[in-house]
């Protein structure tokens, strides 16, 4: 249910763990009258709460390793992101430092790292299956946004469609991104929970406002708009734990929306097939939905790794690149 996910969120909140890292690359450089895309000073980054993290994280981290073209890593502490947020957005500190769930500022931060640097985040359970470079180079678009599976956005949220912030492109600078930093403070005061001041329903909003709504800038400026991406790009596979739920909702078609019963016929399409070798074989990326702050919580410090041993290859922290 709704109220499950929210506690579930808030739940990683109360135990303060930053769980999200970010895979930021500096891969843009934009030329405002042709509105090109380059890869240029190629970085990373990560950010994690300290420089220790579950064990099970380190594949992940490690598959965007061997992006080509290779990548200098940034490792950002919780620290280091509070340092970011004052030095960088000081009219944005206060909220930041007043959000009661921790998980907040997770979210938050991502939005400021992408307006600052450009380039991509990354959860920290986001498997790269295929290098970005040729999403990158595409000149017509300088920013992107990850969205769910409509099979998931319809039968668990009940919308037709979700951006999500699991992963995400952009630009340096970029209008949107500007706007969704902006924002930040406005939905503080008026939203309760994680989900709906930072997370994916605020960036859902925020997403419709500026571009359905009241948009700033020109949409037809690709430094302008921000493209959802087609599911499959970036999430391809629905949430496993989530199928047996899915399987009973569609087993009893009369009793769902149309837009529920439409995403029941898409799952009996492609036979419920959800392994990533079968549906992700033009996918970017592939979210583990690894799920720590539920039902593996036992899972996420039974054992750990040191960042400096898993990314040993171009390791800095974030703060020396303030």
């Amino acid at each position: 249910s709704l109220r499950r996910r929210l506690k579930l969120r808030n739940f990683l909140g109360c135990i303060g763990l930053l769980a999200i890292a970010t895979i930021l690359y500096r891969l843009f450089a934009v030329a405002p009258e042709k509105f090109t895309m380059q890869l240029t000073e190629p970085d990373s980054y990560q950010t994690w709460i300290s420089d220790i993290i579950p064990s099970t994280y380190v594949p992940y981290v490690r598959s965007w390793a061997n992006h080509r073209p290779r990548l200098d890593y940034y490792y950002w502490t919780d620290a280091n992101s509070l340092e970011f947020v004052a030095r960088h957005y000081p009219e944005i500190l206060a909220t930041f430092r007043g959000y009661p769930a921790h998980l907040s500022r997770a979210d938050a931060v991502r939005y400021m790292l992408l307006h600052k640097y450009g380039g991509i985040y990354a959860d920290m359970d986001m498997m790269r299956l295929r290098d970005l470079a040729p999403l990158l180079n595409n000149s017509r678009e300088l920013c992107y946004l990850s969205q769910e599976r409509y099979e998931i956005t319809r039968l668990y949220w009940g919308y037709n469609s979700s951006v999500m912030n699991a992963i995400m492109l952009s630009a340096p600078g970029h209008k949107f991104m500007e706007y969704v930093v902006k924002a930040l403070s406005r939905f503080a005061n008026n939203s309760p929970d994680v989900m709906t001041s930072t997370g994916p329903l605020f960036l859902q909003r925020v997403y419709e406002e500026f571009h359905y709504r009241s948009p700033v800038c020109d949409l037809r400026d690709p430094m302008c708009r921000c493209v959802a991406a087609d599911p499959y790009d970036f999430m391809p596979q629905v949430d496993p734990i989530r199928i047996p739920l899915f399987r009973g909702k569609c087993s009893s078609p009369n009793q769902l929306k149309p837009n529920a019963v439409e995403a029941c016929r898409m799952l009996d399409q492609i036979g419920w097939r959800n392994e990533i070798s079968e549906i992700g074989t033009r996918s970017y990326t592939h979210h583990g939905f690894l799920h720590y702050g539920f039902e593996n919580q036992r899972l996420k410090f039974a054992s750990v790794a040191n960042i400096s041993s898993v990314r040993a290859d171009r390791l800095s922290f974030g703060r020396e690149i303030h």
